[in-house]
């Protein structure tokens, strides 16, 4: 595995500039851009480490005109915008004291004691400005093997934050495991073992992991083991799935999750707004859970395998409930059976569908209340005759006019 790494240029102006304090003042990345620069992914942040204090990074950045801001100034982070990109600097560090949920900390200068503060082997490495892996705990060797390991003792890890449990299982799903389940035990059971502390956690962190675990690459084996494990009970989501070999998980975690609920049989959505879910996102579960969509789809899947035209079949339906609604109908549709049909090239099978229901154009029924007024009906009517207008509507395929639906009515 590479023993350097390529560093994007607005690094290497954060190392030229704190290194220019003084010969021993330096920065690194450190984390998750070069984890997933080792794991042949694009990183989606740059975060930085530096022996100098929080203060001194803010002076010395100001000096040379880079905004910064104190984004986490009480836990040694300043973020600063070079070359338009946020960078997030956080000042070398040592556990004083942690109590599951929060960490108290002082300033240090070692950087292997930064690391051993870290939860996994593969977030505890650095890279300095020539590119040099600086690996203290076998990072890249983990990486390599497929495994997430805690840095030394597992139940201390945990202990000193059990959101680390949540993490645990969420990078799980980073590496794709058909060829073989491969863990490290002791974090394994530690973080099976230590589950139920998982409530001490605030929703809101709960929400961000799981969020994260159900959008992960290869999401299916952190979630068959944390069902099988009670995990998800220990936040509050009482799944009973036997087995999830069937399901065909998608890019959408609210989907994910609802396709979990809908197996499940859970009618009680409570549970979502404990956990902090918007209430744009409990709407969506909600009209999922509530609409029945095996007749809607069942014949129209099987007709756009066998290459037959379904354009009416959609379009009406989708007419009917809402074109987001429809959509989101089919994603969970597909989650929960298209596995069941045994086609060969899911994936591609799946966006080509995507793409015809995305294509299909919605049309508004040409007909409002003043309409209905206008035939002498009024109040709670009003409402009455305009769902049996767009009935009749639909039922000509929306391809009748105004005219022609009040006749009917009348």
């Amino acid at each position: 595995m590479l023993s350097k790494i390529q560093i994007p240029r607005a690094a290497k102006i954060v190392c030229k500039i704190i290194s220019s304090i003084s010969h021993k003042s330096e920065a690194r990345i450190v984390g998750g851009y070069v984890r997933d620069i080792l794991s042949e992914k694009t990183p989606n942040e740059i975060d930085m480490a530096t022996n100098i204090l929080p203060e001194d990074v803010i002076r010395i950045f100001s000096k040379n005109s880079i905004q910064t801001i104190p984004t986490g100034i009480q836990h040694g982070t300043v973020t600063v915008i070079v070359n338009n990109t946020p960078i997030e600097i956080t000042t070398l560090r040592i556990d004083v004291k942690c109590d599951g949920r929060h960490a108290e900390v002082i300033f240090g200068d070692s950087w292997e004691e930064d690391a051993k503060r870290r939860d996994f082997t593969m977030n505890a490495m650095y890279a300095d400005i020539n590119g040099n892996i600086y690996d203290y705990f076998d990072g890249k060797e983990d990486i390599k093997n497929k495994v997430v390991r805690f840095i030394g003792h597992p139940k201390q890890r945990i202990h000193e934050d059990y959101l680390r449990i949540m993490r645990y299982f969420r990078f799980l799903g980073s590496f794709d495991y058909t060829d073989g389940i491969v863990l490290d035990h002791e974090s394994f059971n530690a973080a099976v073992e230590l589950s139920e502390n998982l409530q001490y956690i605030s929703a809101e962190r709960i929400r961000s992991e799981l969020v994260k675990t159900l959008s992960s690459t290869h999401k299916d084996f952190p979630i068959a083991l944390m069902l099988k494990n009670g995990i998800f009970s220990n936040i509050g989501l009482n799944f009973q799935l036997a087995n999830i070999d069937t399901l065909y998980f998608c890019n959408d975690p609210i989907i994910n999750l609802a396709a979990l609920f809908k197996l499940s049989d859970i009618q009680d959505l409570s549970i979502l707004k404990t956990l902090k879910f918007s209430n744009k996102e409990q709407k969506i579960i909600y009209q999922l859970l509530n609409t029945e969509f095996s007749e809607i789809f069942d014949n129209i899947l099987k007709k756009l395998l066998a290459n037959k035209e379904t354009s009416d079949d959609i379009h009406i339906v989708m007419q009917e409930i809402g074109k987001d609604t429809y959509i989101n109908l089919f994603k969970m549709y597909c989650v929960i059976k298209i596995k069941t049909l045994k086609i060969d090239n899911i994936q591609s099978v799946f966006k080509s569908f995507e793409m015809i229901l995305h294509r299909i154009q919605m049309e508004v029924i040409p007909i409002t209340g003043i309409d209905i007024m206008k035939l002498g009906f009024e109040k709670e009517e009003i409402g009455n005759q305009l769902s049996a207008a767009k009935k009749i509507w639909l039922q000509h395929k929306c391809k009748i006019d105004k005219d022609t639906i009040l006749r009917l009515l009348k």
